[in-house]
């Protein structure tokens, strides 16, 4: 094998998928053992063929609240290098849509703009219809995608041309429905009694104090376990925080550094601190009072 090796440029082994090992009432502390276990048996794997000359590289990839539960469980942090793979810019989002068009066979030349006009409508409800949707896709690849691809499907049964604002709209409802069960089995992974929570805010207006969002959560959770749903709940952006001049800051706003975030809510005077909704679960949890923030 090590013969072998040595005729190729490198090796890179990768892990991905391991949530899919997991029990499916949240992360234990044996799953956090193991990947810990797992990143000290890469390290090694590395450090061992690097003197024979085989150029090795091993990644695991692992979301973003798993990686600081790993990290607050860790007592010997740093040895491990992290690269994030968050996305913070609305621009970089349609960019990749520009390149899957053109993947589609659309023209190399053209601009975004040009591109998506040919597709989809360019306003729905006073805004432009890109970034309607990227605002409602919690700034995650996989999620715009996964809208967009709701509104297509509305689109081609209905027979029309063009994504039109209707099929949106449409598109934007069964999404919802579908990001409320993903996200809550993200949030259970991490607080197991969590479960069904975004279902708290049900019916509920898209800006809430902050006092009513913890008298909620303290009537399902108790005191102490309220403070870290709050806390979850803003991780995965299914809350921002508004800032004085009205605009609401999510968690990829301050790229994702929990820390500022907390920050800039505890800047507020407490009478004046008040939560926004991403408008991403407006549809499936009927949200009201949807004002234009964003």
């Amino acid at each position: 094998m090590e013969s072998y090796l040595r005729l190729k440029h490198g090796l890179w082994i990768l892990f991905d998928n391991l949530d899919k090992g997991w029990s499916s009432h949240g992360l234990a502390p044996e799953d956090l053992l193991l990947i810990r276990t797992l990143l000290d048996a890469t390290r090694k794997i590395e450090q061992s063929l690097q003197p024979k000359g085989i150029d090795c590289h091993t990644i695991v990839f692992l979301r973003n609240d798993v990686y600081s539960l790993l990290v607050d469980e860790t007592p010997d942090r740093g040895k491990e290098i992290r690269v994030s793979l968050d996305w913070t810019e609305s621009d970089f989002l349609r960019e990749l849509l520009r390149r899957r068009l053109i993947f589609s066979g659309l023209p190399k030349t053209s601009s975004f703009e040009q591109l998506w006009r040919t597709i989809c409508v360019s306003l729905i409800d006073g805004e432009e219809s890109a970034g309607y949707l990227i605002d409602r896709s919690m700034m995650r690849p996989r999620f715009l995608l996964n809208l967009i691809s709701h509104c297509r499907g509305y689109a081609v049964n209905l027979g029309h041309e063009t994504v039109e604002a209707d099929d949106i709209r449409k598109g934007l409802s069964a999404f919802s429905t579908d990001l409320i069960f993903d996200i809550d089995l993200e949030i259970r992974d991490v607080l197991p009694f969590a479960e069904d929570v975004l279902y708290t805010f049900f019916a509920q207006n898209s800006v809430v104090d902050v006092s009513d969002v913890t008298a909620l959560l303290e009537n399902r959770f108790g005191q102490e376990d309220a403070a870290k749903v709050v806390h979850q709940l803003l991780w995965y952006g299914v809350l921002g925080v508004i800032r004085d001049d009205g605009e609401a800051a999510f968690i990829y706003s301050v790229n994702y550094d929990m820390r500022r975030l907390v920050a800039l809510l505890n800047s507020i005077a407490p009478d004046r601190r008040k939560f926004f909704i991403s408008p991403a679960f407006w549809p499936g949890l009927e949200i009201k009072n949807e004002p234009r923030l964003l």
